[in-house]
C-alpha cells in the first residue's frame, strides 16, 4: 500500500511539473464585454424598472495537459436587477435559474444568442464589439422571483415561465420587457439597496432560494447567493 501510494504521489509530482513547464512562456487569451440587464414591469398604471451591468470574463485555458478541458471558461460579475414596488414588495431577475420547467440562457452565452452569433469559441473574440440595444424574448428572460416584502426573503415566489409583454407576474404587476444594452461601463453593485436583508450574516439568500422553491430543496445544486449576486 505505502508503495502505491508512493508512485501515485510520484505521477502526481511529476504532472504537476510537467504541467507548469508546458505554460510556462505562454500567454491565455482572455476576452471581456460588458451588458446593462434592465428589467421593466408596469403596476398601478405606471412603468418601474431596474437595471445593473453584468461583465463577462471570458479566459482560455492551456490544451497542453493530457486531461482535455473546454478552450474557454467564463466568469461573471453583477448583480441582478430589482424593481421596486410602491407596495414594499420587489421583482428580482435572477442570475441564475432554478425551475425545473423553465432554463433560462446562462449569462455567459446571452449576447450571442441575442445577436445572432455562432455560440461557439470562434464568436468569443466578437462578443466585445457588439453594440446596441437588444429585447430578450423566450428563454432569454432571466428567471424572476417576486417578494412581496423586499425586507423580507421568506417571502420570494418563482414568477412562472414564460411570459411574454402584459402578462401578469405578481399581483397588480404585469410584465413589459427585458433587455440588454452593451455598454463598457463597470459592473455595478446596487443589491443591498434593491434587498436590504441581503447584507445580514445569517445567509438570507438561503432563506429565500428555499421559499422560492417552496421548500422543496430538490433539483439542481446552486449557491443560494449566486440568484442575487455572481
Amino acid at each position: 500500500m505505502k508503495r502505491l501510494l508512493l508512485i501515485v504521489f510520484i505521477f502526481l509530482a511529476v504532472f504537476g511539473v510537467s504541467l507548469f513547464v508546458l505554460q510556462k512562456g505562454t500567454s491565455a487569451k482572455a476576452f471581456t464585454h460588458r451588458y446593462k440587464l434592465t428589467l421593466t414591469i408596469e403596476a398601478d398604471g405606471a412603468k418601474r424598472s431596474g437595471a445593473n451591468v453584468i461583465e463577462v470574463n471570458w479566459i482560455e485555458q492551456p490544451q497542453r495537459g493530457p486531461i482535455p478541458v473546454p478552450h474557454f471558461v467564463a466568469r461573471v460579475a453583477g448583480d441582478a436587477p430589482v424593481v421596486e414596488l410602491e407596495n414594499g414588495g420587489a421583482i428580482v431577475a435572477t442570475l441564475m435559474g432554478d425551475d425545473p420547467s423553465y432554463r433560462p440562457v446562462p449569462l455567459e452565452h446571452l449576447v450571442a444568442k441575442t445577436f445572432r452569433l455562432v455560440d461557439s469559441d470562434a464568436s468569443i473574440p466578437d462578443l466585445e464589439h457588439q453594440t446596441g440595444v437588444r429585447v430578450l424574448s423566450g428563454n432569454q428572460i432571466p428567471a424572476l422571483v417576486y417578494l412581496s416584502d423586499r425586507t423580507d426573503p421568506k417571502t420570494a415566489t418563482l414568477v412562472r415561465q414564460p411570459i411574454a409583454s402584459g402578462a401578469q407576474i405578481a399581483p397588480g404587476v404585469t410584465f413589459v420587457d427585458a433587455r440588454i444594452e452593451m455598454t463598457s461601463v463597470p459592473v455595478t453593485r446596487t443589491l443591498e439597496h434593491g434587498l436590504p436583508w441581503w447584507s445580514r450574516p445569517d445567509r438570507p439568500a438561503s432563506v429565500a432560494l428555499h421559499a422560492w422553491r417552496q421548500g422543496n430543496m430538490i433539483g439542481e445544486a446552486i449557491e443560494p447567493e449566486s440568484l442575487f449576486r455572481r
